[in-house]
């Protein structure tokens, strides 16, 4: 008899956006494994990244909170992938992102992972 192999797909990682309830306009699209604990993280300004700052602090002025949104699932060997395709769509949709990263930089740790990012 034959073995039969079974493959489990594990989503692992979130791809999110994080959008201005005010103006509806998302402003920045990450990734992570643990969305609650990542909300923490940008609320208390951890994250480095000047702009976003600003952004939430000019929400949080007007008395709002910012919006987080699953955009989508990956394995953790498409992470990569998957945020740079969002952050690129949304770009090309308009939003101006307060990411530091760029899209279409293809900057991976994976060298195996960069031919991939231009597949999506």
């Amino acid at each position: 008899m034959e073995d039969i192999k079974y493959y489990e797909v594990t989503y692992l990682n979130s791809i999110y956006s994080i959008t201005n309830p005010f103006t509806n306009q998302i402003f920045y699209v990450g990734k992570t494994q643990d969305l609650s604990h990542r909300k923490k993280v940008h609320c208390s300004n951890k994250t480095g990244n000047k702009k976003l700052y600003i952004e939430f602090y000019e929400i949080k002025k007007r008395g709002g909170l910012p919006i987080f949104s699953i955009l989508d699932f990956c394995k953790n060997s498409e992470v990569y992938i998957f945020e740079s395709y969002w952050i690129s769509q949304l770009r090309a949709w308009g939003f101006i992102l307060h990411n530091i990263k760029k899209a279409d930089s293809c900057s991976y740790p994976d060298t195996f992972l960069q031919p991939l990012c231009l597949k999506h």
